[in-house]
């Protein structure tokens, strides 16, 4: 949770914390695929940035 005050603070920025926007942004990235502009940082996402960005608007759904 430490994570989180990282959008709340200016600071040094961590680097053995994770939560899990930044984790899945890194491995949408490491599979090619880009959730955001690539010059955002992947430890400034929110959990919310995913709702807003554009290039998971169009993305098929698995058949049930």
């Amino acid at each position: 949770f430490l994570g989180l005050f990282r959008f709340f603070t200016l600071g040094k920025q961590s680097t053995d914390k994770q939560f899990c926007s930044e984790l899945a942004t890194r491995w949408y990235r490491a599979g090619g695929f880009e959730p955001f502009t690539s010059d955002v940082d992947a430890d400034l996402t929110c959990p919310g940035d995913f709702l807003y960005t554009p290039k998971f608007r169009n993305l098929p759904l698995a058949s049930k």
